[in-house]
Formats: C-alpha cells, sequence, structure tokens
C-alpha cells in the first residue's frame, strides 16, 4: 500500500536519510510492506530515489525472500 498524499506531503524530510540529498526525494518505508510494514509515521523515511533504488534492491528484496524461505521451512 502506498503511502497518501497527506503522508508524503507531511511526513517527507528535506532531505535523503541515508546521503543527505535535497534532489529527487520520497517517502520510504523502512519495513516494506510486502514484509509486513505498515503506513505510520515510525517505518517511514524520506530517501532520494538513487538510495531508495538500491534499498529495495539489496536491502527489501532479501529481507522479503528470507522471510519467504523462514515460512516454508516452518
Amino acid at each position: 500500500r502506498e503511502f497518501t498524499p497527506w503522508q508524503k506531503a507531511n511526513w517527507k524530510a528535506a532531505c535523503c536519510a541515508w546521503c543527505e540529498t535535497t534532489d529527487g526525494l520520497e517517502l520510504d518505508h523502512i519495513i516494506p510492506i510486502v514484509a509486513g510494514g505498515i503506513n505510520i509515521k515510525e517505518n517511514s523515511q524520506t530517501l532520494c530515489r538513487k538510495c531508495n533504488l538500491w534499498k529495495m534492491a539489496y536491502v527489501d528484496r532479501p529481507y522479503y525472500i528470507s522471510m519467504l524461505a523462514s515460512k516454508a521451512a516452518s
């Protein structure tokens, strides 16, 4: 589930939480929705597009795959 326009407007910080750029900012789920994350402020962070894409590939996807493997093993 996406963040609402209100959440995006009110929760987005002035710079990326990872690299501190101010360009191309997006609101990101710290724990992705597919891994059980929810749309609350405590599960949000502001990332630039580059950092968000890196996080999706190297943090979110492996986390989700690991979660699926754990469920399959139980």
